[in-house]
């Protein structure tokens, strides 16, 4: 079985205050907890997802709690996402993508949101060994 570990770090300098990240790979979703009055939000956050397909893709969208009710590129409450293929992953030394820095994308334009803005997650991609 291969797994995907997921650290949510941190974002910098995002547009609006009280946000949280969403997190999906394939069915898998997972979200963490919102942070309140802060544009660059530690979350330091550990999420853990089955891989079963090489090829897949890990979304990472960073969102704006509903009670601000803004529109920003469009969406009601989405700041922006980042993509990272697994594979990308797989083919780190150690398969591990130490913490970088990601730019946030508009899904609707395929621009960046602001080059200021970003988001630090850290994966690591394993192999485990299913017990029977």
């Amino acid at each position: 079985m291969l797994r995907l570990y997921v650290c949510i770090l941190e974002a910098k300098d995002l547009p609006v205050k009280d946000t949280y990240v969403e997190l999906r790979l394939a069915k898998f979703k997972a979200k963490t907890r919102i942070l309140t009055n802060k544009c660059t939000p530690i979350w330091n956050q550990e999420f853990c997802f089955r891989v079963h397909d090489a090829e897949d893709v890990l979304l990472v969208s960073v969102v704006s709690h509903v009670n601000e009710c803004r529109v920003t590129n469009g969406y009601v409450g989405f700041v922006g996402e980042v993509r990272i293929p697994v594979a990308s992953i797989a083919f780190e030394d150690k398969q591990t993508l130490l913490p970088t820095w990601f730019s946030l994308q508009s899904p609707k334009s395929g621009k960046f949101f602001n080059k200021y803005c970003g988001l630090l997650p850290s994966l690591h991609y394993l192999h485990t060994l299913a017990l029977t």
